[in-house]
């Protein structure tokens, strides 16, 4: 019972944390334009998105790259050292343990703090990250997508509950499923944007929630408030059987060119 109080409470402010995460298009902006290539930087940066804004994250990744020399100082170094340079508030505990973590299984396998994925198949990367300790599914989509180019859209099971309301995937549906449909309404420009956008209302939901929100009684009543967030990120579908109209100056070029007189001389016929 007051599971169910708690989150219909917490459904009176999914309206304002989406307007929140509309509003914050320019700082997560910023954000997608610092986004490294390199997988492991990739990966913890991703991750600083799920903890914190997209300004705290940029600034965190940038603290954390300033003030070490370099990832494997950062291995090597106690959490707590690690912790002082994010801006995760009450989550930056977990943040910092996550990094730490990861550095160390990368090392550990490959003897430095850098992935290269150029020779190995898709299989053998989700095989890999998969022995990551609290990474999120989410984190291995958006590895295949950014390296290799593969047809997806990263999600975990927040995520998906959030693009189930607002119309994008059908409940019955495999991840698998629901994330290629997603991809399939989303331009590939855009699929980073997107998934940022709802890693944005993911996140303040769990923090306004203490993570116990839940599909049923947080986001069921606001299905609308959820689709018409998300439909600047979705192609416009076209109705069966409708056909683009033609647009106004090719009409009416064309009338012209139909009701127009032919006023150009004619040749002589005439024998000199």
């Amino acid at each position: 019972m007051a599971k169910r109080a708690q989150g219909a409470k917490l459904a009176d402010k999914v309206p304002q944390i989406v307007k929140k995460a509309v509003d914050d298009k320019a700082a997560r902006n910023r954000f997608l334009q610092a986004y490294p290539e390199e997988i492991v930087d990739a990966i913890i940066f991703h991750r600083l998105n799920f903890a914190m804004t997209a300004t705290n994250s940029l600034k965190s990744f940038r603290q954390l790259k300033t003030e070490f020399v370099d990832w494997n100082e950062i291995r090597v170094s106690p959490i707590q050292e690690i912790r002082e340079q994010l801006c995760g508030g009450s989550t930056s505990l977990e943040t910092a343990v996550f990094i730490k973590d990861f550095l160390e299984f990368v090392h550990r396998e490959k003897q430095c703090v850098r992935l290269d994925f150029t020779e190995l198949n898709l299989t053998e990367i989700r095989k890999l990250l998969r022995q990551v300790r609290g990474i999120d599914p989410s984190a291995i989509d958006l590895v295949l997508f950014r390296h290799k180019e593969h047809p997806v859209f990263p999600l975990n099971p927040q995520l998906e509950t959030i693009a189930q309301f607002a119309g994008l995937t059908k409940a019955r549906d495999t991840r698998d499923r629901k994330s290629k449909s997603i991809y399939g309404q989303t331009d590939p420009e855009i699929v980073l944007e997107f998934h940022h956008f709802l890693v944005d209302i993911a996140r303040e939901l769990s923090a306004a929630g203490d993570n116990g929100w839940t599909e049923d009684t947080t986001l069921k009543s606001h299905r609308t408030t959820l689709k018409n967030a998300v439909s600047a990120y979705v192609k416009k579908k076209r109705r069966a059987g409708s056909r683009a109209k033609p647009t106004q100056s090719t009409a009416t070029k064309k009338s012209k060119s139909e009701s127009a007189p032919n006023t150009a001389p004619k040749k002589s016929t005439a024998k000199k």
